[in-house]
């Protein structure tokens, strides 16, 4: 959908970790929340190839051994 007009309640610059949470939180509480960013893929280093990924391999490496060693 193209538009020429906008109606954001909020605007977040950056789309790293930094810009994630708080465009997430801003839209949780209700807000028209828009993330800007200038990269090819939204969300910087940490969302996409760093700490989140590597916290969610994590947390499945230790779900898989809890459930293999009940």
């Amino acid at each position: 959908m193209k538009t020429d007009s906008f109606d954001f309640d909020t605007i977040i610059l950056g789309g790293g970790s930094a810009g994630y949470a708080a465009a997430r939180t801003l839209a949780e509480g209700g807000l028209k929340t828009a993330v800007i960013d200038g990269g090819e893929e939204l969300g910087g280093l940490c969302i996409l190839r760093g700490c989140m990924p590597t916290k969610a391999l994590l947390y499945a490496a230790e779900v898989k051994h809890l459930a293999e060693h009940w």
